[in-house]
Protein backbone atom coordinates (compact mmCIF):
# COMPACT_ATOMS: atom_id res chain seq x y z
CA UNK A 1 0.00 0.00 0.00
CA UNK A 2 2.32 2.51 1.11
CA UNK A 3 4.65 1.80 -2.74
CA UNK A 4 1.21 2.57 -4.24
CA UNK A 5 0.90 6.05 -5.85
CA UNK A 6 -2.89 6.50 -4.12
CA UNK A 7 -0.79 6.24 -0.54
CA UNK A 8 1.46 9.07 -1.61
CA UNK A 9 -1.59 10.98 -2.90
CA UNK A 10 -3.40 10.14 0.58
CA UNK A 11 -0.44 11.50 2.18
CA UNK A 12 -0.14 14.62 0.19
CA UNK A 13 -4.04 15.60 0.75
CA UNK A 14 -3.79 15.10 4.67
CA UNK A 15 -0.34 17.35 4.95
CA UNK A 16 -2.21 20.19 2.43
CA UNK A 17 -5.14 20.00 4.49
CA UNK A 18 -3.46 20.68 8.18
CA UNK A 19 -0.10 20.93 7.58
CA UNK A 20 0.72 21.52 11.22
CA UNK A 21 -0.96 17.95 12.65
CA UNK A 22 2.24 15.98 13.52
CA UNK A 23 1.77 12.93 15.59
CA UNK A 24 4.21 11.29 17.44
CA UNK A 25 5.25 7.58 15.73
CA UNK A 26 4.56 4.89 18.06
CA UNK A 27 7.86 2.72 19.27
CA UNK A 28 11.40 3.56 20.42
CA UNK A 29 10.54 7.86 19.17
CA UNK A 30 7.71 7.27 21.92
CA UNK A 31 8.94 5.27 24.40
CA UNK A 32 12.80 6.68 24.84
CA UNK A 33 14.23 9.03 22.88
CA UNK A 34 11.26 11.72 22.99
CA UNK A 35 10.97 11.40 26.95
CA UNK A 36 15.35 11.46 26.98
CA UNK A 37 15.31 14.79 25.21
CA UNK A 38 12.66 15.80 27.50
CA UNK A 39 14.32 14.81 30.23
CA UNK A 40 17.82 16.65 29.11
CA UNK A 41 15.88 19.92 28.81
CA UNK A 42 14.42 19.92 32.44
CA UNK A 43 17.78 18.29 33.76
CA UNK A 44 19.62 21.75 31.99
CA UNK A 45 17.59 23.70 33.09
CA UNK A 46 17.90 22.82 37.10
CA UNK A 47 21.59 23.00 36.13
CA UNK A 48 21.53 26.45 34.91
CA UNK A 49 19.51 27.50 37.96
CA UNK A 50 21.97 25.38 40.72
CA UNK A 51 19.34 23.35 41.50
CA UNK A 52 20.16 19.43 42.86
CA UNK A 53 18.45 16.45 41.26
CA UNK A 54 15.90 14.64 43.44
CA UNK A 55 15.71 11.05 43.94
CA UNK A 56 12.61 10.78 41.89
CA UNK A 57 14.44 12.46 38.70
CA UNK A 58 17.20 10.19 39.00
CA UNK A 59 14.84 7.69 39.03
CA UNK A 60 13.57 8.27 35.44
CA UNK A 61 17.01 8.91 33.99
CA UNK A 62 17.87 5.42 34.97
CA UNK A 63 14.82 4.45 33.69
CA UNK A 64 15.50 6.20 30.48
CA UNK A 65 19.49 4.26 30.30
CA UNK A 66 17.68 1.24 30.86
CA UNK A 67 15.54 1.55 27.99
CA UNK A 68 18.37 2.95 25.65
CA UNK A 69 20.55 -0.02 26.54
CA UNK A 70 18.08 -2.05 25.42
CA UNK A 71 17.72 -0.78 22.06
CA UNK A 72 21.47 -1.12 21.80
CA UNK A 73 21.76 -4.41 22.51
CA UNK A 74 19.03 -4.77 19.75
CA UNK A 75 16.59 -5.47 22.32
CA UNK A 76 12.50 -3.46 21.89
CA UNK A 77 10.78 -1.77 24.34
CA UNK A 78 7.08 -1.20 24.83
CA UNK A 79 4.30 -3.22 23.54
CA UNK A 80 5.69 -5.00 21.01
CA UNK A 81 7.73 -8.26 21.29
CA UNK A 82 9.93 -8.43 24.38
CA UNK A 83 9.18 -5.35 26.03
CA UNK A 84 11.84 -3.71 28.19
CA UNK A 85 9.64 -4.24 31.36
CA UNK A 86 9.39 -8.20 31.16
CA UNK A 87 13.49 -8.46 31.18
Amino acid sequence: MKRSPAWSSEVDVQMEANPYYYKLPSGYWKEAFTPLYLQLLRLNLKILDGEKLTAEERKEVQDLSKKLEELIKGGSIGRVGRTFYET
